[in-house]
């Protein structure tokens, strides 16, 4: 370790709903002049989906001994993201420093926390192993309930959250060729369960990271090494576990090599939960008796998927001249697969062929769930230089990677020419270092969009964020701009080719041409006109708006905007405007047709002369025949003549005469006021006189109904005339009928909340007020309906009201209406005879219900059908219970059960005994007894029963009796 250490990417964690990535990178570690003492500067990165990065966060870590790995494990869960490390020494992150304890013989498993724009929020220990264990934590999983999934091997016992981990190590000391995997679940500082996996010939043994599917099972490969002479045969496993720990599926291959070991990270879940896997190996591999692989003198890779119960579904065998260095496969949202390939020889798979141009290659592929290839793009390398990717993922349709670029050692180093890119795709890489980066398979990242304009042109960069500068070549004109910049330019002809150019780090760029063409004229044209130049003060002025365009946008449409000189403004396309200023003022109109605006001013040509400000009030504008007012004026400058007319015939010729009205209806005043340059300026007024009440008129009350049992609902035909309402109501004391409340307006009901429906009977009367405070006569007295009812033994129930009071001379009728146990439907209706006041109802029981609704309405026959409801009334049964004193079990189908009917009574349990006291039987409500014990009938005799309920009103009700048993 410690110097030599190289740069390296440890994992790689995607946000697919921030559209964030984080991953760890170790950039460089050192050791002291003892050797004793080792650095680690591990950093997080968090990067933007457009590759950018947005925040590091630096951690650095103090050991003591060489035998730390860097970071293995990063995942995110519930928006938080984890990092788990293994230590032997001090960690320092911000303001924090954390010391390990005994740091010479043991390492601990630091968990730190972050947020998702990686500020720190803690930090804990959740175990320890010591130096000889051998232990590697594999990968971390976090579910949505915050339990934590850990997978590793180990050589010999650790602990995680005070709990020690058992492994019984094959020597003494360990081997760390002869070690245990497992899978341990943690919930709330507390391990759920582990689940152990042990070579039996003492080989060696790897677990690789674990994954969740849609339903958070967990999928993981498992390898076993076995050696037989000098090549070594793996047995490898896909196992699915529940987050339960039960096993629900597992398949396995085996591989055969004399080199070492293809790593299990390229295992991939899609949408609907199949797994693709990248299979490796030097001399063969055997999926299944008809899928065998195997090659002479080079490496075999293939390419295999599984369905959900981890069946073999197809495999393909990648064929090629020299060595692949790496294949990955990202399934996507669409089930299509991407895979990412770094090879240095010819290569095919499924058929397809892939380029190769003698140099080290690296390719984008694109094929359909059966692995068809739908889309190659390539990048070629020199051979000094060879790619190694280690995240592929798929975020809204755009393809994303991550890795590192390496420079074999030896070479000089990549230089200028060594990469080259086809026209969609960028690529960052610095000189002469390993470096992380992003790439895009996106061929619209790069246009623009043309708006034409009135002056100038506009041509609007919707090129995504991946470039920095952007070049343009319209027509024979050439321009520069920046990101996020638009580019302004001289109206162009008729047709027009574009050319634009974005660059993306050292010239790396990407082009994009279009074509154009000069759209139909969008020049508006903004014009007005007066009826005259000149005008009185105080006197409105019309401006007619004459503005046009050939073509109207359109979503944004025309506007117009005036500005008429004196402050005012109006957005009417023909408003009207009153100057109360004399002078000359110039107006301006600035229309658009939704493309551009155009301006039209008329200046110093509207000439406001001089003139009276008219105005006047009414002492009083309410009242009935003979009326009698004064007007008020309220006028302002200099005046010649003032005249007033009323009703355009009745004529005034002083400033503030009284006037008299003797006819009822709406009246009109018109005033006329001279000034001395000689404008008239207008003002008028209109009212309404009534004719006022002679004590004759009476108010037509139509009726009075119960509401929701809560209140009395009054309705009434309105009077114009009328300026006050008063409704009158019966005293529950003294039975005299008093005011209780008074209204304005033209208002034709009062809902009376102040009352006790289900207690009274009330008594209305209505009277109007007119603006002179002459009273009406009164209305028709209205009695409100009240109904009351009892429960005769549940044999039936009697039923009593008042009859309906107010429809005099007027044939009505009495409707009984029996009401479902919701009270909203109606389940029966009667008409009953108009003078009857009582009903008695032997359908009052049944059997499903313990109450029954009742209501009683009064309906009119006159003009028009109105009707006035009562109370609704609620009549509850009595609680009865009816208990047989025989019953005989013989299957006559007569009387065959111990049965209780009960009545009012919510629910009952029911206890048999035999003659010694033993309970035999127990049943409840809508229950019997069979007269059977264990399956047998019983013996004919006396048995006793004990009967416990609840009644609907929450009573309690017993009984105690014989029953007599009857073969």
């Amino acid at each position: 370790m410690g110097a030599e250490r190289k740069h390296s990417i440890d994992d790689v964690i995607i946000d697919k709903v921030g559209n964030s990535f984080y991953y760890s990178y170790l950039p460089l570690s050192i050791s002291d002049v003892n050797g004793k003492t080792y650095f680690d500067s591990n950093c997080l990165y968090s990067v933007n989906k457009e590759g950018e990065l947005t925040k590091v966060k630096k951690i650095s870590v103090y050991h003591t001994t060489n035998k730390i790995g860097p970071i293995r494990c990063i995942c995110l869960g519930n928006d938080t993201l984890y990092l788990l490390i293994t230590l032997a020494g001090e960690l320092r992150i911000d303001n924090v420093i954390y010391k390990t304890n005994d740091p010479s013989n043991r390492y601990e498993f630091i968990l730190l926390r972050f947020d998702k724009e990686l500020n720190f929020i803690d930090l804990e220990m959740i175990g320890f192993a010591g130096f000889n264990a051998f232990i590697t934590l594999r990968s971390m999983l976090i579910d949505q309930t915050g339990s934590i999934y850990i997978s590793g091997h180990a050589g010999d016992s650790f602990s995680v959250f005070n709990q020690t981990i058992e492994i019984v190590p094959f020597s003494s000391p360990p081997s760390f060729n002869e070690v245990k995997s497992f899978v341990i679940k943690c919930t709330n500082h507390e391990i759920q369960w582990i689940r152990y996996f042990q070579n039996k010939t003492k080989r060696s043994q790897y677990i690789g990271p674990i994954y969740f599917d849609h339903d958070n099972n967990i999928i993981f490969q498992l390898l076993n090494i076995k050696r037989s002479g000098s090549i070594l045969f793996d047995t490898n496993y896909i196992i699915k576990l529940s987050k339960d720990n039960q096993v629900l599926a597992t398949n396995f291959f085996l591989t055969g090599y004399t080199g070492s070991y293809i790593p299990l990270d390229y295992l991939k879940i899609d949408s609907s939960d199949n797994i693709y896997i990248f299979i490796g190996a030097s001399e063969k591999v055997v999926l299944s008796p008809i899928h065998m692989f195997e090659s002479l003198d080079k490496d075999v890779f293939c390419i295999a998927k599984y369905n959900t119960k981890l069946q073999l579904m197809y495999a393909y065998q990648a064929n090629y001249d020299s060595i692949v260095r790496c294949i990955i496969i990202e399934p996507s949202s669409s089930n299509m697969v991407y895979m990412t390939i770094s090879y240095t020889g010819n290569i095919s798979i499924n058929g397809y062929q892939f380029n190769y141009q003698g140099k080290n290659a690296f390719c984008f592929a694109l094929c359909d769930s059966n692995l068809k290839v739908q889309r190659v793009t390539y990048v070629f390398a020199s051979s000094k230089s060879f790619y190694t990717i280690k995240q592929l993922t798929d975020i809204d349709q755009n393809l994303v990677s991550y890795g590192i670029y390496k420079a074999i050692a030896g070479g000089s180093g990549i230089e200028k020419n060594d990469i080259r890119f086809d026209k969609y795709y960028m690529y960052g890489l610095e000189k002469d270092k390993n470096l992380f980066f992003t790439s895009k398979l996106n061929p619209d990242s790069l246009r623009f969009e043309y708006k034409q304009g009135c002056i100038m042109d506009t041509l609007l960069n919707i090129s995504e964020k991946v470039y920095d500068s952007f070049t343009w070549n319209v027509g024979n004109q050439f321009y520069r701009s920046m990101k996020g910049e638009d580019l302004v330019i001289p109206k162009i002809e008729d047709q027009t080719p574009v050319k634009l150019t974005g660059y993306k780090l050292k010239g790396i760029k990407n082009i994009y041409r279009d074509t154009l063409y000069k759209q139909v004229d969008v020049i508006p044209h903004a014009a007005f006109e007066t009826d005259t130049n000149e005008y009185c003060q105080w006197v409105h002025v019309y401006f007619r708006d004459l503005s046009g365009s050939d073509t109207i946008h359109p979503h944004i449409g025309e506007s117009w905007q005036w500005d008429f000189g004196d402050g005012s403004s109006s957005d009417k396309q023909d408003p009207w405007h009153t100057y109360t200023q004399s002078g000359v003022y110039s107006v301006r109109l600035v229309y658009s047709n939704g493309f551009c605006f155009d301006t039209f001013v008329k200046e110093n040509r509207i000439n406001i002369i001089e003139a009276p400000k008219p105005g006047f009030s009414l002492v009083s504008d309410k009242g009935c025949i003979p009326f009698e007012t004064q007007i008020i004026s309220e006028t302002a400058g200099r005046i010649i003549k003032t005249e007033y007319y009323l009703d355009d015939s009745i004529y005034f010729d002083i400033p503030e005469p009284m006037i008299s009205i003797n006819t009822k209806g709406n009246h009109h005043i018109s005033q006329y006021v001279t000034g001395p340059t000689g404008c008239i300026t207008k003002d008028s007024l209109n009212f309404y006189i009534t004719s006022g009440y002679f004590g004759n008129e009476i108010p037509n009350l139509k009726y009075i109904s119960v509401v929701n049992d809560k209140s009395i609902l009054l309705n009434w035909e309105n009077d114009q005339t009328a300026l006050i309402s008063e409704v009158r109501r019966s005293d529950p004391e003294s039975g005299s009928l008093q005011k209780v409340f008074t209204f304005s307006g033209n208002t034709d009901y009062f809902l009376d909340t102040m009352v006790e429906t289900q207690k009274m009977s009330y008594y209305y009367q209505l009277v109007f007020v007119d603006s002179c405070s002459k009273y009406s006569a009164k209305s028709n007295i209205h009695r409100s309906i009240l109904l009351y009812g009892e429960n005769v033994e549940n044999m039936y129930a009697l039923l009593r009201w008042n009859n309906y009071e107010g429809w005099d001379n007027i044939e009505k009728e009495h409707v009984l209406i029996k009401l479902a146990d919701n009270r909203e439907n109606e389940e029966e209706k009667l008409v009953l005879d108009p003078l009857t006041e009582n009903y008695i109802d032997h359908e009052f029981y049944r059997d499903e219900s313990l109450f029954r609704y009742y209501q009683i309405k009064a309906v009119s026959k006159g003009d028009e059908d109105i009707e006035s409801k009562s109370n609704l009334i609620c009549i509850n049964y009595f609680p009865t219970v009816i208990i047989p004193t025989a019953f005989t079990p013989n299957g006559d189908q007569l009387n065959d059960v111990f049965e209780i009917n009960a009545v009012g009574i919510q629910d009952f349990q029911v206890q048999i005994f035999n003659r010694w006291g033993e309970c035999i039987y127990i049943f409840k409500k809508g229950e019997f007894w069979d007269g059977t014990y264990k399956g047998k009938i019983c013996e004919t005799g006396v048995y006793f029963y004990q009967f416990n309920g609840t009644t609907i009103r929450n009573a309690n009700i017993n009984r105690n009796g014989t029953i007599n048993l009857i073969n």
